[in-house]
């Protein structure tokens, strides 16, 4: 017989491993919180981490299966915590770590590696949109759907932390989709705009000249003759961006597609919609 993704989970009953890597993960969220600013950053991407590793740990089938069931159980148990009444003296504590900051958004960004930003589009249809999987009743079981997506794979968040945590795995997972909605609601604006068009193909052959220029001159970045040449093209940009619109064309875009990754990515579940420690 084939081994699932972790050989211990044949004698550890899932529920138990469950709770440990809840154990696990608070305990990590309260050593950041005795820690200083760079600490506590470091140990909440821990948390976050551990859970990201168990996730995503690749294969298809059984594996797939269990490492989906895996961090669905973390995200409900986050949910429970959320519930439960908070301890005494921890009213404030919990106020700061679970409330809404431009900080912890940046620290989702600031997470993102290299291979993060260059990962491929995920399935459209099977994994983007839904899980693939749509309940049939009886139990709560579920079978393999991929003629529609399932919105039994969104739910409203509980809270800030279970959304942050949603949006903070979703990113790393469909930066590839992510990226490609970016370019087409960007095309999108500039066709809408023709002029900024125009602009935006204008400067990148004007940068285009200028590097091929360098490489051929073998330019030396310290030079006063680059130095000036880089700044005149800086202000060249600008009057043209202003001239055409192009910043306003690149706002909107940005404003849009920000609007539709934070959206998706805080409604979107972590894994099907299953019950948990449940083995098909």
């Amino acid at each position: 017989m084939a081994f699932e993704e972790n050989p211990l989970s044949l004698s550890i009953p899932d529920p138990a491993f469950q709770s440990w890597l809840r154990e696990v993960r608070e305990h990590l969220m309260d050593e950041a919180d005795d820690g200083d600013g760079q600490e506590r950053e470091r140990g909440k991407k821990r948390g976050v981490g551990l859970l990201w590793r168990r996730g995503s740990g690749g294969g298809g089938g059984r594996r797939g299966s269990s490492s989906s069931r895996s961090v669905h159980s973390a995200e409900h148990s986050i949910s429970s915590r959320s519930s439960m009444p908070p301890p005494v003296g921890a009213t404030s504590a919990m106020t700061t770590r679970d409330g809404f900051s431009f900080g912890s958004l940046w620290s989702i960004v600031d997470d993102l590696t290299y291979q993060d930003l260059t990962r491929s589009p995920c399935s459209w249809t099977d994994e983007f949109l839904s899980d693939g999987t749509v309940p049939t009743g009886g139990g709560g079981e579920t079978s393999t759907s991929t003629s529609s997506p399932s919105y039994s794979s969104y739910s409203w968040p509980i809270d800030w932390e279970e959304a942050k945590l949603r949006l903070q795995i979703n990113l790393r997972k469909f930066m590839g989709n992510y990226l490609v909605i970016t370019l087409l609601v960007l095309l999108s604006v500039l066709c809408r705009k023709p002029i900024a068009l125009l602009g935006l193909g204008f400067l990148m052959w004007v940068w285009g000249s200028f590097h091929s220029y360098v490489l051929r001159q073998r330019l030396d970045p310290q030079k006063t003759l680059y130095k000036g040449l880089r700044g005149m093209l800086w202000i060249l940009t600008w009057v043209v961006a202003l001239y055409c619109k192009l910043n306003v064309a690149l706002m909107m875009s940005g404003f849009i597609s920000l609007l539709f990754v934070g959206a998706h990515g805080s409604f979107r579940k972590l894994s099907p919609s299953s019950k948990v420690g449940r083995r098909r």
